[in-house]
């Protein structure tokens, strides 16, 4: 049986009310107010829930539910997946997120302001989306507690049971609901904060030079004492980290050549990792990137010239560059997705044992480059207020291993590399 949930626990409010505030997003339409010395406004994008932090709501609740001994759910259940809800047909803004259980689900507000964050649950049932097709889920509609609807991509959506309906006659209650009132004062001024810091500091922290201590570069821009909450690391033990550099005077030279680099340290580390004789045999890291190289120029995925500002792997080929690298030395990977570098991609990817090709354009530090990534490590403050995400990476500038702070990677992405 499907349950909204009209009222939730002291305990599970206590706990958000110091999960969510730094895991906002900051954008535009102002509200008054105002932090000292500095202009500082409220925003409606400012109490916008991005999925990660729904993610660790849908735990908390999960294990408030738990201990209360009430439901069907217990110790061993456990998040399956997530789905992202939309507000309406024409937009990318969530309304909510669907995260589904081992038994059960939750849907988890996409907006902090509003009276309760978990707007339905079932210890039992499965989520009501699931009604539509396979094609059908990639896009629903969620206008409030029980309503969806499976966008037809032209103008119309349809329903639950079956019927197409007029877009514009959906009824969005989720935003009828949304009003800074619902916010604890706490809570604002956990923002408030937390803006004044970014607007003196930047918006993106320390991201201008490299990173290669995550609990300091946190400490430093984020405050506190930092340690581990969680992590994907699968890889360390394997990993034999080359440069650009190394490999520039090779032949005739090379140069722009950072999407050959990834793809020779990858190679590398799948090798070892695989102990796969016919890249552990090939000769040594020059002979494998000139092997890699030569594939990329005779194929046009890689142009080795810096004229003009040209040259360099081409973002988009990426993928195809791979995969004939990989087969080169008789081994298969898959690569067809491209995800945005997000916390819920990066684990995702990490825990599955796949490894990242990441394409930075226009970044702080390392402007537009290619490089593995293949690990990520969540930190938290010591009182539990602020997190920080890293992706620890082989950046192709050093043999030494390095950090990306995920707030520097809102514009990026990567393609999954999978074996």
């Amino acid at each position: 049986m499907n349950k909204t949930i009209r009222h939730k626990s002291i305990s599970v409010l206590m706990i958000l009310s110091v999960t969510i505030a730094t895991l906002l997003v900051f954008c535009c339409n102002p509200i008054s107010a105002h932090a000292q010395d500095i202009d500082i406004q409220l925003t409606e994008q400012d109490f916008c829930i991005d999925q990660p932090t729904a993610i660790e709501i849908a735990k908390l609740f999960l294990q408030d539910m738990i201990n209360s001994k009430e439901t069907n759910w217990t110790p061993e259940t456990n998040i399956l997946s997530t789905v992202t809800l939309y507000s309406s047909t024409n937009s990318e803004e969530s309304s909510a997120y669907g995260v589904q259980l081992t038994k059960g689900y939750i849907v988890v507000s996409a907006y902090l302001d509003v009276p309760n964050l978990i707007l339905e649950w079932s210890d039992s049932a499965s989520p009501l989306y699931e009604m539509f097709d396979d094609k059908e889920q990639k896009r629903i509609i969620y206008s409030g507690p029980l309503c969806y609807y499976a966008d037809c991509k032209n103008g119309n959506v349809r329903t639950l049971d079956g019927a197409i309906i007029p877009a514009e006659k959906i009824s969005n209650r989720i935003h009828e609901l949304r009003n800074i009132s619902n916010v604890s004062k706490e809570i604002i001024d956990l923002i408030l904060s937390e803006k004044k810091q970014m607007a003196l500091g930047g918006s993106t922290p320390g991201s201008d030079s490299v990173i290669t201590n995550m609990y300091s570069h946190a400490s430093t821009w984020y405050g506190g004492t930092y340690s581990i909450y969680d992590y994907q690391n699968k890889w360390e033990n394997y990993i034999s980290l080359h440069s650009t550099s190394e490999f520039s005077n090779l032949g005739t030279g090379y140069v722009n050549h950072c999407g050959p680099t990834a793809i020779t340290n990858m190679l590398i580390m799948y090798g070892n990792r695989f102990n796969v004789n016919s890249i552990k045999n090939a000769g040594g890291a020059n002979n494998i990137f000139l092997n890699v190289a030569s594939i990329g120029t005779a194929n046009l995925y890689y142009v080795n010239t810096n004229i003009l500002g040209m040259g360099g792997t081409y973002d988009t080929l990426a993928n195809n560059y791979i995969k004939a690298c990989f087969n080169s030395y008789g081994e298969t990977v898959t690569c067809t997705t491209r995800f945005w570098l997000t916390y819920t991609t990066v684990e995702a990817s990490l825990r599955t044992d796949h490894l990242m090709y990441l394409t930075l354009n226009g970044h702080d530090c390392y402007g537009n480059h290619h490089l593995v990534g293949y690990a990520y490590y969540r930190l938290f403050n010591s009182t539990y207020t602020q997190s920080a995400i890293y992706v620890k990476v082989a950046d192709g500038w050093s043999s030494s291993p390095r950090y990306l702070d995920m707030q520097s990677l809102s514009t990026d992405r990567f393609w999954e590399v999978g074996y």
